[in-house]
């Protein structure tokens, strides 16, 4: 909850009219940013807006196997024209339901020492989505 709470208050603050001055890209880009208390309950509010059930790919600093690269998922979002939820796991993992849930494996992404956990969280979701918006021509 006080987690949430944090997120809300920074999605409030990025809100208002004078920081949507000051950055208007940055209150642009929160504007499409909800909390949400389970992977569920994002998955239903990505059903109710979109009419699909999203693609759940999952990533882990931690997988040993994967279903494919970010061009792979990038072609499996193509085909099956749905919207899709990545879920990142850190260094210990993600929660089992959540790897339950997976319908797509991500790659880890790995330094030269493959057996070095080298990035954090945020840094691996910049490179995805920077990756993933570039193949899907976002």
């Amino acid at each position: 909850e006080r987690q949430q709470d944090l997120v809300n208050k920074i999605l409030g603050h990025w809100g208002e009219e004078k920081s949507s001055d000051y950055n208007p890209d940055r209150s642009d880009a929160l504007s499409h940013t909800f909390v949400s208390s389970s992977i569920q309950s994002t998955v239903n509010k990505i059903k109710e807006e979109t009419a699909e059930n999203p693609i759940i790919a999952i990533t882990g600093a931690n997988f040993t196997e994967s279903d494919g690269s970010v061009e792979d998922l990038a072609k499996k979002i193509k085909i099956d024209n749905r919207p899709c939820l990545l879920l990142f796991g850190t260094g210990w993992g993600l929660h089992n339901d959540a790897l339950e849930m997976g319908e797509f494996m991500l790659d880890p992404i790995f330094g030269a020492d493959n057996d070095y956990n080298h990035l954090s969280v945020r840094s691996a979701v910049a490179i995805y989505l920077s990756q993933l918006c570039s193949e899907l021509g976002l």
